[in-house]
């Protein structure tokens, strides 16, 4: 959580790394843009992210039963049953 606030507060929105079209860094990443050569990490989690929530590109919430939200559920229950 840290670096990620670190970087959206430093990177992220800095003139410097617009792109031609004016576009800042963020949004580029969170659009998962392919050009992005720099932050390429902080792609990668926001596309690990949406994979796991079963979100598309341009969602921004996830619908109830995701798959990932209901493993995540069943193994709260779960290891509730067991406590």
């Amino acid at each position: 959580e840290d670096f990620a606030k670190r970087w959206r507060t430093s990177m992220a929105h800095d003139y410097q790394y617009m792109d031609l079209a004016g576009r800042s860094l963020v949004s580029r990443v969170c659009a998962v843009d392919g050009a992005l050569i720099l932050s390429t990490t902080q792609a990668t989690l926001v596309e690990q992210i949406n994979s796991f929530l079963g979100l598309k590109v341009e969602e921004f919430e996830a619908v109830f039963f995701q798959p990932g939200s209901l493993l995540c559920m069943l193994c709260i229950l779960l290891w509730s049953l067991c406590v």
